[in-house]
């Protein structure tokens, strides 16, 4: 892998990402589905998230410069958005693939998620101008399940969101069930406005 970079996710990306998701989804706690999902239904959320002038992102390796190799990709969503209280809130959702962890890749996602999130208008992401009534997120949610089998007991990857700011605000007890185990999970939270913050427990 030469070099790579992040970009606004395409339609094309989509047969990639669903190998992406499938491995996690079929090999680890990262995610809590269970049952595989194809690239229609991971397209249904990308629409979602640029209906909700949020940003949906990939990083892309450049080794052949006419097919892009996906290395990862990131999105926020709406926070509960069926309850429009929460409407300046958004949940992050960050996966790398499997054979290029370590790297630098989820990090730069990362960053660029949560540089996209602090504008007031983010044009280059969406299909088409930002429209007027687009809500500015103020809260960003990370949720991430505690696999006690995982680096450090599982807090490898919570020690990673608090290295970038985040505060674990939360953990939940034994609330999933996957490859035969209780899971509790993590949630950790970053202001993105100066007059507030989150408060560790």
């Amino acid at each position: 892998m030469s070099s790579f970079a992040v970009r606004p996710a395409r339609p094309e990306d989509f047969t990639q990402i669903a190998i992406i998701a499938n491995y996690y989804i079929e090999n680890s706690l990262a995610t809590f589905r269970t049952e595989r999902v194809d690239r229609a239904a991971l397209l249904d959320t990308f629409y979602s998230v640029v209906e909700q002038r949020l940003p949906y992102i990939v990083s892309v390796a450049f080794d052949d410069p006419d097919e892009p190799f996906v290395l990862g990709y990131a999105y926020a969503s709406r926070y509960r958005p069926e309850r429009d209280a929460y409407r300046h809130t958004a949940e992050l959702s960050i996966y790398v693939h499997p054979d290029h962890l370590s790297a630098g890749i989820g990090s730069l996602m990362l960053d660029n998620l949560l540089g996209l999130l602090r504008q007031s208008s983010t044009p280059s992401l969406l299909l088409g101008p930002v429209a007027e009534e687009s809500t500015p997120i103020r809260q960003v949610l990370a949720v991430m399940a505690l696999d006690t089998e995982g680096y450090k007991g599982g807090y490898g990857q919570r020690d990673w969101y608090v290295k970038r700011g985040f505060v674990q605000v939360g953990q939940l007890r034994e609330v999933g069930h996957k490859f035969g185990r209780w899971i509790d999970t993590i949630i950790l939270q970053l202001s993105l406005h100066s007059d507030g913050g989150a408060t560790s427990h």
